[in-house]
């Protein structure tokens, strides 16, 4: 038979010496006071957080301490006031003074001992010193906040350099073709090329310049909303029509499952259309003979319209650990995924950041070898945030006008921040017997076009304080201007997107000028 022995506690339970040897022993300082200050007990170790040599020194010097303890006075009124509001203080932190003068951390914990009439008999409590804690914290803190400023500096760094980064490249790549074009003309094929080889080496440099910018600009707080009104029905079937072939390429089937009652959106459309573009490229390009398809659908959530978008792939998929990190920007699934995909890794980053930016998230689901579900959620509408408009430059170049061509020859404004390209471009106007008028800015465009009543406009969409898809509504929906042909001259080949947007023409800016003299003709 088992027995079971038993321990036997004295029913007086501790003694009054174990008490008092854990008081004297603890390593937190434990006291009692009376409401008028005085100690009616101490251990050592709250002397020694003072920095008193003695419990009996500590006492005596109650009224000091109380008068001069904390090194912000408010503390103090603030504890004496919560230690009246309340039957206890717990985690009161302040900085005090030690008797040396040297100031400390101490987390107090009190409470308030009352007798039968709710008269206040004594308070009893503990007193930690946290010195050492609030250090490691404000170390971290500094820490975080010196990371945070070097992010912001290099953030708004880039955002202001981005057209000083695109300057030289918009020269090698429009120079390189005016040389490639001399060279053509005058038989000098042994120079073709390694001209297009500059030509093609800086568009792809420009690539990767315009997705780190695009981040730069995001991070710096740069990036503007521009909000419309549209049918997102519509917008789906635009952005399927335009990047069926590129999601086709690899023999996989297209899909688009969309109600026609979605209904209208109101919100930065540009931005959404570049979203489903990065996903819908991305699902492309991990997929191979398999279905990428696109869905949405229009939800009511807690009395708010949604939008949800889906991209479904059966690509090659991705491990949790994959997933968790594939909206970092510059980062893909592993550091075989660029050897064998390409790309920069900066497209889903920025769809995450736009949408964020929309109100919105995106998220990932995905199985290894099975396939991914991205799914954009965005609010039906947006509050509009206002356009930043600078003051109309003053119009000065009028005058700048060819003489040499006689008024019959078709006008053509150029809107673009670069005078290199209004160099450029002049040059190869002029060669196919056009007039040119040139502003560095959207507003000095838009006065200009007014003025000049110009035969067209060529118009490009990276410019500060107003781009050109700004510039391009304005023009749009002024009855005055809003007959002249618009054609976009940008160095992003991305002429889905400008012709959705209700441009007449796209061009890169190192097309051929017989290339715009045809594109003109057909306008006019």
């Amino acid at each position: 038979m088992n027995t079971i022995e038993s321990i036997v506690v004295p029913a007086e339970g501790p003694s009054e010496a174990t008490y008092q040897s854990i008081v004297e022993h603890a390593i937190e300082g434990i006291f009692q006071t009376t409401p008028d200050g005085r100690y009616l007990l101490a251990n050592p170790a709250l002397a020694e957080i003072y920095g008193y040599g003695s419990v009996e020194e500590l006492k005596g010097s109650v009224k000091e301490i109380a008068r001069q303890l904390y090194v912000d006075p408010e503390r103090r009124t603030e504890f004496i006031r919560q230690m009246n509001e309340k039957a206890s203080v717990w985690g009161f932190e302040s900085p005090i003074y030690r008797k040396d003068g040297t100031v400390i951390w101490i987390s107090e914990n009190v409470r308030v001992i009352k007798d039968e009439w709710h008269n206040v008999l004594y308070y009893e409590g503990t007193v930690e010193d946290i010195t050492e804690r609030k250090r490691a914290e404000e170390e971290l803190l500094r820490a975080k906040t010196a990371a945070e400023e070097a992010n912001r500096s290099k953030s708004q760094f880039l955002a202001n350099m981005s057209h000083e980064l695109r300057t030289p490249l918009n020269a090698i790549i429009g120079y390189s073709e005016l040389l490639r074009e001399e060279a053509e003309d005058t038989g000098q094929q042994n120079f073709v090329g390694d001209l297009k080889k500059i030509e093609k080496a800086g568009k792809h440099l420009l690539e990767l310049i315009n997705g780190v910018l695009d981040i730069a600009k995001i991070e710096a707080g740069k990036m503007e909303i521009h909000a419309e009104s549209f049918d997102v029905a519509t917008m789906i079937h635009d952005v399927g029509a335009t990047v069926t072939p590129v999601v086709e390429k690899k023999g996989n089937r297209f899909e688009i499952k969309c109600p026609k009652e979605l209904g209208i959106m109101h919100t930065d459309m540009t931005k959404v259309r570049q979203s489903l573009f990065n996903l819908l490229g991305n699902a492309g390009k991990f997929t191979e003979n398999g279905i990428v398809r696109l869905e949405a659908e229009r939800r009511t959530e807690s009395g708010l319209d949604w939008i949800y978008f889906r991209v479904h792939d059966t690509g090659v998929g991705m491990t949790p650990e994959q997933t968790a990190k594939v909206f970092e920007a510059f980062t893909q699934a592993d550091a075989s995924t660029t050897r064998k995909f390409g790309g920069t890794g900066l497209g889903l980053a920025i769809t995450r950041e736009f949408s964020r930016m929309l109100g919105g998230e995106t998220l990932v689901e995905s199985v290894l070898g099975r396939g991914s579900v991205f799914t954009m959620r965005l609010p039906a509408e947006i509050s509009e945030k206002g356009l930043e408009t600078q003051a109309p430059s003053e119009i000065t170049q009028a005058e700048s006008l060819e003489a040499e061509l006689s008024e019959d020859h078709p006008l053509v404004l150029l809107i673009d921040d670069d005078v290199t390209i209004h160099d450029l471009v002049r040059r190869f106007l002029h060669k196919e017997g056009f007039r040119t008028v040139c502003a560095q800015s959207g507003p000095e465009g838009l006065e200009l076009a007014r003025k000049l009543q110009p035969s067209i406009v060529v118009l490009d969409v990276m410019m500060p304080t107003m781009d050109g898809w700004s510039v391009l509504t304005r023009l749009k929906g002024d009855p005055e201007v809003s007959n002249i042909p618009v054609v976009m001259l940008t160095m992003v080949d991305n002429k889905e997107m400008g012709f959705s947007l209700g441009v007449d023409d796209y061009m890169l800016k190192a097309d051929r000028a017989d290339e715009f003299h045809f594109c003109a003709e057909k306008i006019l």
